[in-house]
């Protein structure tokens, strides 16, 4: 019965002190995988920042530039009653006015018209900050885009031409991603991540970061960043810790994904569901 009895107050003791190391190493790992991937989002509201305030700086030095009229009149053109894109050519490559562009879209859906030359000017040093940014992002990003509370959403994307597939009925402010950047939405004006949602113009699921811009009052753009659930479906599938499940929440405590939201199943799912947050 002794030896029984040490036995069992050994093994126990064994077991506990087994069962803390382990939770330690756990802890540890899980410690380490959220920082990695913490990193990239930092890093990623950390450029999105930088756009937003390079967008101040050039509005504020030329917003009263008739010049950038009269280009949006020469770059656009309006390819469905109502809905105004910019050239193809601004995809595929092209000089204008000594600038090259490349892989840059432009999207005016359904909204004012006609469009002040404010709204003009806007959406053209919005198409010049893209074109900039957007190719020291690629990678790190799925793309680097600028939308207007006018409807109207400029975007640098290399694989992507999304100004040239957006459906022209489009109003991008009607959905939760650029309707939670709104002032009557979002008072506070605090950058926002979206929700998982599937993009329907660019077929894909993905999650976005956005900086809402406002002078004088006025909310002129939302600095955003893509980010496409390839970039943590590794991760989330193949976990590094057996038996683990990896999820990513915003700041909210709102869930982006898991492995769930990843399944066939469940993107069926929500594909045939009222889309709340879809473009």
């Amino acid at each position: 019965m002794l030896v029984v009895a040490l036995s069992t107050v050994s093994f126990w003791v064994s077991y506990q002190q087994a069962k803390a190391d382990h939770i330690q190493s756990l802890t540890e790992q899980a410690e380490r995988r959220i920082e990695r991937e913490s990193r990239l989002f930092r890093t990623i509201e950390d450029r999105a920042a930088q756009l937003a305030a390079a967008f101040e700086r050039r509005y504020s030095a030329l917003a009263d530039n008739p010049a950038y009229t009269e280009k949006f009149d020469r770059w656009h053109v309006e390819t469905e009653p109502g809905t105004l894109r910019l050239r193809e050519d601004f995809f595929e490559g092209t000089t204008a006015d000594s600038q090259w562009f490349e892989s840059v879209t432009t999207f005016a859906g359904p909204g004012p018209r006609p469009l002040s030359d404010e709204i003009k000017a806007r959406t053209i040093i919005a198409q010049y900050l893209v074109n900039e940014f957007g190719p020291a992002l690629h990678g790190l990003v799925t793309n680097t885009h600028i939308s207007l509370p006018e409807n109207i959403l400029t975007i640098y994307q290399q694989d992507n031409p999304w100004g040239l597939l957006a459906a022209p009925e489009l109003v991008i402010t009607d959905f939760t991603t650029v309707g939670s950047t709104l002032q009557e939405d979002n008072p506070e004006r605090t950058p926002v991540w979206t929700g998982l949602y599937f993009d329907l113009s660019a077929g894909y699921w993905t999650i976005t970061y956005q900086v809402p811009v406002d002078i004088d009052g006025q909310h002129m753009i939302n600095a955003s960043h893509d980010v496409a659930m390839t970039k943590l479906i590794a991760g989330l599938v193949e976990p590094e810790i057996p038996n683990a499940q990896s999820m990513v929440f915003n700041n909210s405590g709102q869930l982006i994904a898991a492995e769930e939201t990843l399944s066939e199943f469940h993107q069926q799912q929500l594909l045939t569901q009222p889309a709340t947050c879809a473009f």
